[in-house]
């Protein structure tokens, strides 16, 4: 009810640019946010390649660094290590970025 007491108190231009200005706010916010989605999806992105390569060198690594009989007697122990290195280094480093966000923030 006291809302719309102060509605009445408004002419008619005012009334139209609160809603300009509450439209303008909304597009603000959309924008806003849309690239704040969008550029989490690119640094997503970039960040997989950046993996998929790592990937590449500790599976390369890994069986260069292991007693030749081992990776012949069990075929997928290079691959374990290389899932467990990189699971490591995906931790730590998603560890460090929290910890650097949260700073941002504060």
């Amino acid at each position: 009810m006291a809302l719309k007491n102060k509605e009445d108190n408004l002419s008619k231009e005012e009334r139209a640019e609160v809603k300009k200005e509450i439209a303008k706010s909304a597009i603000k916010k959309v924008r806003s946010e849309f690239k704040n989605q969008v550029s989490t999806a690119i640094i997503t992105a970039f960040g997989l390649v950046i993996a998929l390569a790592w990937k590449d060198l500790v599976t390369a690594i890994i069986p260069s660094l292991s007693p030749p009989g081992i990776i012949a007697a069990y075929p997928y122990l290079a691959q374990l290590w290389s899932a467990i290195i990189i699971t490591v280094v995906a931790v730590l480093g998603i560890l460090l970025i929290s910890r650097w966000a949260k700073k941002g923030e504060n």
